[in-house]
């Protein structure tokens, strides 16, 4: 092969190493500070899933549904050109999710009102489709955090 072909290839090769590399870690400050305490809200809201404190789950959920919503508006300009569309489609599926875990927190929270017996065992499938609810917006995240955020958390 000739040289000029080998440093054609070695040129491609380069390009392609380059413009595959993740978004570095000084980019992700952008949407870090985009989703603002969200890592602090989904821990409190499975710690009020799992002692049935829901009262007010719902409003740190809209929380995270105004960040989901503020995304899909401004991609940060870290995020390359061809995946703007895939950024803002997980900013929907997360603003989505959030509606959803909302709708079931507001019947939960109505259900449980109406409770007369409260030692009674509780057996309620409303708390699971809330609990997989919640399980589906943490994977909207992930799924976000993995394309977009390859390196690990420490």
């Amino acid at each position: 092969m000739s040289r000029f072909k080998t440093a054609v290839m070695l040129l491609g090769v380069l390009f392609l190493a380059w413009a595959a590399q993740p978004i570095k870690a000084a980019d992700q400050t952008e949407i870090k500070r985009l989703m603002g305490d969200n890592f602090q809200i989904v821990q409190d809201i499975l710690i009020g899933l799992l002692t049935a404190h829901y009262e007010k789950l719902p409003e740190k959920v809209n929380v995270i549904r105004d960040h989901a919503f503020e995304l899909s508006k401004s991609v940060p300009q870290t995020v390359p050109p061809e995946l703007h569309r895939t950024f803002v489609a997980y900013a929907f599926n997360l603003e989505q999710k959030a509606g959803d875990l909302n709708a079931t927190l507001s019947e939960l929270i109505r259900h449980d009102r109406q409770r007369t017996d409260p030692v009674a065992l509780n057996i309620d499938y409303l708390r699971a489709v809330t609990a997989s609810q919640f399980g589906e917006l943490v994977t909207t995240c992930v799924l976000c955090h993995n394309q977009f955020r390859r390196k690990s958390v420490p």
